[in-house]
């Protein structure tokens, strides 16, 4: 969460709070940026945790969320509202994204994505493969 809406104070946090806190957290910060009610959003599923090489090893968390949404749809939205971090969106389908069961962006990719998207899908090519579906 952003600092001035965290928990009150350290002695507040139980583990249960810490989750609701994590979960509830990520879902605020995509209608805060793209602009997503959270009635469109489903609930996030963690994929995993990772230290980020180019950032002091400061820990990043990979969620799946699946929007109701069409990228049409989303687009208007990212548009019409105020994001102050992000630059554009770009849509793309999933099964474009990964090389074929190497879990890793394709090459093409690689240098127009974030330093953090190659572990999300790597994180999220594990996750199909355990659920046996893309």
């Amino acid at each position: 969460p952003e600092p001035d809406q965290a928990l009150d104070s350290a002695s507040n946090i139980t583990g249960d709070s810490f989750v609701v806190e994590l979960f509830d957290s990520i879902l605020e910060e995509i209608v805060e940026e793209i602009n997503i009610p959270k009635k469109y959003l489903s609930d996030p599923v963690l994929l995993g945790i990772a230290r980020q090489r180019l950032s002091n090893g400061r820990p990043v968390a990979a969620f799946k969320i699946r929007c109701a949404l069409d990228a049409s749809s989303v687009q208007m939205l990212y548009e019409k509202g105020d994001s102050t971090e992000s630059v554009r969106i770009i849509f793309l389908p999933s099964n474009c994204v990964l090389q074929d069961n190497r879990g890793s962006l394709l090459p093409s990719l690689q240098k127009d994505l974030a330093n953090l998207t190659p572990g999300c899908a790597f994180a999220l090519d594990q996750f199909w493969k355990v659920c046996g579906k893309r």
